[in-house]
């Protein structure tokens, strides 16, 4: 296998999700020396940072990354995909209005319509401009093989907005921690608790350093894997086998076969 080929190692730091965020992130800096200019290896390192679980949660930096991915590899769907769920996050979380405290309700009308309010018309027009052509997600949000890039965007945010409505809670929790991790609010026991939750230990596969987060967010037990933007997604590829052989030659291959 070829070192320098990008997308190999964007899936070894995939791949690398159910042993933790940090052998991610060991993962993901060795990919960055062998092919720093792989969209595919960026996106996946703002996934990381996405990861409402996970202790390295930074939007800021996740941002960064993924304008790094589409300006490399701008015919990586996915890298539009996550911009577009982050644009979203910004549209409910930039301000303090969901950011008041831990145990403050969220209502679920303002925030879903917070999103489908949001305008993404220059990230359409990025992405018609871009024409993304693969990605496990792009294919997923295509559903024919004639449909446009505006239209996988389109659709991949009415799947967006559903999944980020229903774990609403589990990303307000990951950005407060975040801000406070940043601002250094929470003194020794925040210092303490990350440091319990950085380091994964790897016994069986589990992913124990989700634990923590897990006891106080029950809801995100059904969907523990957040490595992409779309939990339908990652559900789909932890449960090919569950699949029918249409369904398992979609998730494979993807929509861009003209069937007769």
């Amino acid at each position: 296998i070829h070192s320098g080929t990008g997308r190999l190692w964007a899936v070894l730091v995939q791949l690398k999700h159910l042993h933790g965020p940090d052998a991610q992130r060991l993962v993901f800096r060795e990919a960055l020396k062998q092919v720093p200019k792989s969209g595919e290896v960026w996106c996946e390192g703002s996934r990381i940072h996405m990861h409402p679980l996970s202790p390295h949660m930074d939007l800021g930096t996740a941002q960064r990354y993924l304008q790094f991915a589409i300006q490399f590899t701008p015919q990586f769907g996915d890298s539009f995909i996550e911009l577009l769920r982050l644009q979203l996050l910004f549209a409910n979380f930039s301000t303090n209005q969901f950011l008041a405290s831990q145990e403050a309700e969220i209502d679920e009308a303002a925030f879903r319509e917070n999103m489908l309010a949001y305008d993404t018309s220059e990230l359409e027009l990025k992405c018609v401009n871009a024409d993304p052509n693969y990605g496990a997600l792009w294919f997923h949000c295509k559903r024919g093989p004639f449909d446009t890039a505006r239209q996988v965007l389109r659709t991949a945010k009415n799947l967006l907005v559903t999944e980020l409505t229903k774990f609403r809670y589990v990303y307000r929790d990951g950005i407060l921690d975040s801000l406070h991790r940043k601002h250094d609010c929470r003194g020794t026991a925040s210092r303490q608790r990350t440091k319990a939750r950085t380091t994964p230990a790897l016994a069986s596969g589990e992913n124990s350093w989700l634990t923590e987060r897990l006891r106080h967010n029950p809801l995100a037990e059904q969907y523990a894997n957040f490595s992409t933007g779309l939990l339908s997604v990652n559900w789909l590829g932890s449960n090919v086998n569950l699949l029918a052989d249409s369904e398992r030659r979609k998730f494979l291959f993807g929509s861009d076969q003209i069937v007769p």
